[in-house]
């Protein structure tokens, strides 16, 4: 795979069997240069919100046993290469698409990447390509979900995802919910680029949820660049936060 910005090949390797999703994953991450001190951060920031839109079921629809946990990170004395210890239960296999688009973008963003290695110990099967990683298709919309529900897909560039509680939700459940739509917006940069796209060729202009009183959270786009698959994944979060809580009385996207 080529960076279009900095013209710097990233080789990947996939030495684990996606579809299964299970079990302790190392992931190993080579850098063209040493890698800043400020910029480690920014990998086990990246892992992180993955495991969140993982575990809050944004790749799963309708289920709720998906998890993704970081069992840590660390780097070599030279700086050069990061090494992820991961653990699975269920995990789609659309997740390491996403996680090769978040890859790319910080490739191009901060720092370049000359190597993506998913090992899995004890695995005898034959290597998994980057075209493998990228054919699994983004999740379907979770429609078991007891809440008004308004998605529409627009070819324009701007687009608003607003989320309603019901009255009486307690602050912490808020919260929660709150940090899971920004890990979501952190997977949205890169995550979930078009088929016809590369890797990691999807962007967008917002930083953050906002809250409108205390039962509404926006997220408001100007700028959307990416796959429709990204909006799905939020609503399928809020679809296991409805079925845990009993908290969401309406979605919409627009």
């Amino acid at each position: 795979m080529i960076d279009l910005i900095r013209g710097v090949e990233m080789k990947v390797v996939c030495l684990f069997d996606p579809a299964k999703g299970e079990g302790p994953l190392t992931v190993t991450l080579v850098a063209q240069k040493p890698l800043p001190k400020v910029i480690e951060p920014l990998i086990g920031q990246l892992f992180e919100h993955l495991a969140v839109l993982v575990s809050t079921q944004g790749l799963s629809p309708g289920r709720d046993d998906a998890k993704l946990s970081v069992q840590g990170v660390s780097f070599s004395a030279d700086g050069q290469t990061a090494i992820v210890a991961l653990q699975l239960d269920a995990v789609p296999a659309v997740a390491w698409r996403v996680l090769l688009g978040l890859l790319s973008a910080f490739s191009k963003l901060s720092a370049a990447l000359l190597e993506f290695r998913l090992e899995q110990p004890g695995y005898k099967g034959a290597a998994r390509s980057e075209k493998d990683l990228i054919a699994a298709p983004y999740p379907e919309t979770d429609t078991s979900a007891d809440f008004d529900l308004s998605h529409e897909e627009s070819a324009s560039d701007d687009a608003n995802v607003e989320v309603t509680f019901t009255k009486g939700v307690p602050k912490a459940v808020r919260g929660e919910i709150e940090a899971a739509m920004n890990a979501w917006l952190e997977t949205a940069t890169g995550g979930f680029f078009k088929d016809s796209d590369p890797p990691g060729y999807n962007a967008h202009d917002c930083p953050e949820v906002t809250r409108a009183g205390a039962r509404v959270l926006i997220a408001s786009f100007d700028t959307w660049e990416g796959d429709e698959g990204a909006f799905r994944a939020v609503i399928n979060q809020m679809a296991h936060f409805q079925r845990l809580h009993g908290c969401i009385e309406s979605v919409s996207v627009e």
